[in-house]
């Protein structure tokens, strides 16, 4: 007997699972989890089972198997979870976000021998396996192509896990899995991706259909479609040379359903209809390969299956992770990317010193980077001058910071989430002219020091990065106030009645607005792109800007001669040259410094 643990209260879980399990011969429901109290005790008590927590159940002696039927974004932590418990997995289809997430569940299962099975229920039902052996038998001849379609009515409930960007929502993760795993069910897992298009919509936060062409190595093509805003479709058709197969409810088809099939051979049609209960094959399925301790065929699914799905998303440039690790979230721009990260949906893990000591070797030892698609690392100590009087602590935290990111991530190589990087404009000598990302550069400060190695270090890194090279940051989107750069002092100093400049105010900066600067970290975390760009704006003498906030606050502007300690540290102008970012930013507008709401 094979005791089963249920790890949440879907839907799916209430009406399919549960009472498959409970009718199952092989299997004995002892344990239902919830978030809440009172879900997990309803679900349990109409099965005979406990009713516990996520983590109790986890944790629990008397449970073999842990059927997750959680939400697609939840799935990697509890799943990871489960087969570190030493129990076998039944998921709930996607099995992860990203094939790292499924490679490295794969692994895990594989070094614990347990079965890892996506939920894909319909290859078990009756009218798919005589598709299958109609296929193999040759009547229809040699195959020429596949055509699925999976779409349903837009969900009336705005708060359904599928519009959920953060619970791993969207079309491509929910109906546009089963059209790939339809694909490698009738032509094998020898398929690559040839084309894909996505469809979005203002009021969606997530991808709402698609389509994609899968390709087999010897042409023959799965052309596929996938929609949660149109009409109810479900089947796939199979053209051969000699006939063609139809279905119109391949995925879905109820217990009590007489399914139907339609076979066209040399100008006859024999429909065929097939009733047969798809999760009770299911679970004849999982029995078998538990009981004959026979995993790596299931393993192979996953990974094809998410194989496919990644190389989808790549080419679309959609996150389907949407999880970032924000180092320095407190920082001021750390803070602005962590609120505009989450107003799209995205979840932001805020790491913060001295909590996420990334000096400490065992905080790397903590680190997931297989639950992120990006890496924000803003953390770090600031203050020129006061590096170049803490050498140490500064080489330790800035350097040393990045080189622990990098050992963390290297094993992963491509597939690691991508990096960006803040640096500053201090590495670059001071110039009039506009300059480019390979402009003369020097190093006045430990802080500049450490900045420019660390680029270095990401280049040389063999993960995918990028630095942003930022030269004066202003504004905000997370509140009116000014509190960073060399506006946010002016600010401040107007606010008293008078803003104070060296010499005569004349070097040159490239003033960002903050949210141009999460636009632009936005764009190269969905972009292919590496290395380093310049983040654009507008160029502005300091005397410039001076006199446009006293202009607006009231207060006047003075010039004092240079101090020592302020010449050691100055570079002269710096006016950024951003044309290679601009080129990915396509139509994107940079805030100008007048359309500034000072406050």
């Amino acid at each position: 007997m094979i005791r089963v643990g249920i790890l949440g209260c879907a839907n799916i879980a209430k009406r399919s699972l549960a009472p498959a399990f409970a009718a199952h011969g092989d299997f004995r429901l002892v344990a239902v989890a919830s978030r809440t109290a009172e879900k997990a005790t309803e679900l349990a008590s109409v099965h005979g089972a406990r009713p516990c927590s996520y983590d109790e159940l986890i944790a629990a002696d008397d449970v073999d198997l842990v059927y997750c039927p959680l939400p697609t974004g939840l799935h990697y932590e509890w799943v990871r979870r489960a087969l570190e418990a030493g129990k076998h997995v039944l998921c709930e289809k996607s099995l992860g976000c990203s094939y790292l997430q499924v490679r490295t569940l794969v692994e895990l299962a594989r070094k614990n021998s347990l079965l890892l099975m996506e939920s894909f229920q319909f290859r078990f039902h009756a009218q798919n396996l005589f598709v299958r052996r109609l296929i193999d038998s040759g009547k229809i001849g040699r195959i020429v192509g596949v055509t699925t379609r999976f779409s349903f009515p837009a969900i009336a409930n705005p708060n359904d896990i599928r519009y959920s960007r953060e619970l791993g929502g969207g079309g491509l993760l929910d109906t546009g899995a089963y059209a790939i795993k339809s694909s490698t069910y009738l032509l094998g897992k020898d398929l690559s991706l040839r084309s894909a298009k996505v469809s979005t919509a203002s009021s969606w936060a997530v991808d709402k259909d698609g389509e994609f062409v899968l390709e087999r190595s010897d042409g023959v093509v799965s052309e596929a479609s996938y929609s949660m805003d149109s009409e109810y479709r479900c089947g796939y058709v199979v053209r051969g040379t000699e006939g063609e197969i139809s279905t119109t409810r391949a995925f879905t088809a109820r217990a009590d359903f007489d399914a139907e099939v339609v076979v066209r051979i040399g100008g006859q049609t024999e429909r065929r209809t097939f009733r047969d209960d798809h999760f009770a094959r299911l679970l004849d399925a999982v029995s078998a390969k538990i009981r004959a301790a026979d995993f790596e065929e299931e393993y192979q699914e996953d990974l094809v299956q998410s194989r496919l799905l990644d190389a989808i998303a790549r080419r679309l440039g959609y996150d389907l992770v949407a999880r970032y690790a924000v180092f320095g979230s407190r920082g001021y721009l750390g803070a602005q990317l962590v609120s505009h990260f989450r107003s799209k949906g995205i979840v932001c893990d805020e790491l913060d010193l001295p909590e996420a000591d990334v000096t400490s070797p065992s905080f790397w030892k903590s680190f997931d980077p297989t639950r992120y698609s990006g890496v924000l690392f803003f953390a770090g100590l600031t203050g020129a001058a006061a590096s170049n009087a803490n050498r140490e602590r500064y080489v330790a935290v800035n350097e040393g910071g990045v080189r622990n990111l990098i050992v963390k991530l290297r094993p992963l190589g491509e597939l690691a989430p991508k990096v960006v990087f803040p640096s500053t404009r201090l590495v670059y000598k001071g110039a009039e002219r506009p300059l480019p990302e390979d402009a003369e550069k020097e190093c006045k400060t430990v802080y500049a020091e450490t900045k420019l190695r660390a680029e270095e270090l990401l280049r040389d890194a063999g993960v995918p990065y990028a630095v942003i090279r930022i030269c004066v940051p202003y504004g905000s989107i997370v509140s009116h106030g000014y509190s960073y750069g060399t506006l946010g002092f002016m600010i401040r100093q107007a606010k008293e009645g008078r803003i104070t400049l060296f010499g005569d105010g004349g070097q040159r900066r490239t003033f960002t607005h903050v949210r141009d600067i999460c636009e632009a970290v936005g764009r190269l975390l969905a972009d292919d792109a590496t290395g380093i760009f310049n983040v654009g704006g507008v160029d502005r003498s300091l005397a410039e800007a001076a006199h446009f906030v006293a202009s607006r606050l009231g207060a006047k502007v003075d010039f004092v001669p240079w101090p020592k300690e302020a010449l050691a540290l100055e570079s002269g102008s710096t006016v950024f040259d951003s044309s290679k970012l601009d080129s990915l930013m396509g139509q994107h507008r940079y805030l100008i410094l007048e359309d500034m709401e000072i406050c």
